[in-house]
């Protein structure tokens, strides 16, 4: 199944308010991420994982501890949730959702993602280490996250 018809699968599974793509405002939503929380070069192309501002490592733990994160989430509230790979055919792509979806976007996409709250007070990088079962949570910046708590 490619990665477009998962995402359709997800919108039919979960209510608007619970999952939504926000393709006409997702360009303009990376860039003011980026602007908070990425450090800019004078590359067209930039690593968000290498260019962290202010990149403090939070937890690593065994991948079997991915859920007990997620949990910690308010599962009522929506969240950014950022999502690179290199073997889609996207290079980056942004989905409004809860806890719940991003549970199971982060299972779609195998690799690594991006979770920030929609007051851009905080991003959290997650970056997902299959071959070794490793979660790896670092974040930007000096505000709390849920996942401090």
């Amino acid at each position: 199944m490619y990665w477009e018809e998962k995402i359709d699968w997800l919108k039919k599974e979960y209510a608007p308010a619970d999952f939504h793509v926000p393709y006409t405002d997702g360009q303009s939503i990376l860039r003011k991420i980026e602007a908070c929380f990425i450090e800019r070069n004078n590359s067209a192309t930039i690593s968000w994982s290498k260019n962290i501002k202010h990149k403090h490592l939070l937890d690593k733990v065994s991948l079997a501890q991915f859920d007990q994160f997620l949990n910690k989430l308010d599962v009522g509230t929506n969240y950014w949730i950022v999502v690179f790979d290199d073997r889609l055919t996207v290079k980056q792509m942004i989905y409004d959702g809860k806890p719940a979806v991003i549970s199971q976007l982060a299972s779609m996409a195998g690799g690594s993602f991006f979770i920030v709250d929609k007051k851009y007070t905080w991003l959290t990088w997650f970056h997902l280490d299959r071959d070794k079962q490793e979660l790896t949570v670092y974040k930007s910046g000096d505000k709390i996250t849920p996942f401090e708590n």
